[in-house]
């Protein structure tokens, strides 16, 4: 987790924005939901919940590439935990520390943690169902009405999101 952190947050500042960035942070700033939704989400063809999720980040923290991009780096840094954790349940240790190494590492994934677009929170998202799919459905937390609930929401989240 340390490299993974390393690797997407080093010379953060220096990570110009990539033309969907800009194009999505220029649908930004509406004060009304309804505004938001009518001109910064139906104007575009990606599901509403990245939209509206930086619409409120900006106009908390501003517009630089950095405070931009981390909420997407901390999800795609959650999303390599849950890998590791699925990992551990479905097959092994090593098989799941070798799953977290290749996404920590990968240039490929490394990029897209790193736009404020739907990549790096469908990639947790997805996570996060099958991680609350496996402890409900799988018998390591049977009855546990709380992950069946999770699995829902987490899926509802993800088609909003990606």
């Amino acid at each position: 987790m340390l490299i993974a952190t390393v690797l997407r947050t080093l010379n953060l500042g220096d990570i110009d924005f990539v033309h969907d960035e800009l194009s999505a942070l220029s649908r930004t700033g509406y004060q009304h939901f309804t505004e938001l939704i009518s001109k910064g989400v139906l104007t575009d063809t990606h599901p509403p919940l990245v939209q509206i999720l930086l619409n409120y980040w900006v106009r908390l923290f501003g517009t630089g590439e950095a405070i931009v991009k981390l909420p997407f780096i901390i999800a795609g840094l959650a999303g390599i935990w849950l890998v590791w954790l699925l990992g551990k349940s479905w097959f092994s240790k090593q098989t799941a520390l070798a799953a977290m190494a290749y996404l920590a590492c990968s240039e490929y994934v490394i990029d897209y943690h790193q736009q404020a677009r739907p990549y790096a929170a469908g990639f947790f998202l997805c996570l996060l169902a099958i991680w609350a799919f496996t402890r409900y459905f799988m018998g390591q937390s049977p009855g546990k009405i709380k992950f069946l609930f999770l699995y829902a929401l987490s899926l509802a989240l993800a088609a909003l999101t990606h």
